[in-house]
């Protein structure tokens, strides 16, 4: 393999890992989202 087919397929690489950086990010978001919607206490921890 050359050098450029090297550096094409680790910059493919880094945005797959940034894709799913920002993926698991939206996750967390939609996580604490829904703990606040299904908390008794509308979101307020005793």
């Amino acid at each position: 393999m050359s050098d450029p087919q090297i550096r094409e397929q680790v910059e493919r690489i880094g945005e797959t890992y940034a894709e799913v950086k920002n993926a698991m990010a939206d996750l967390d978001r939609e996580m604490v989202r829904l703990e606040i919607l299904l908390s008794p206490w509308g979101g307020d921890k005793p």
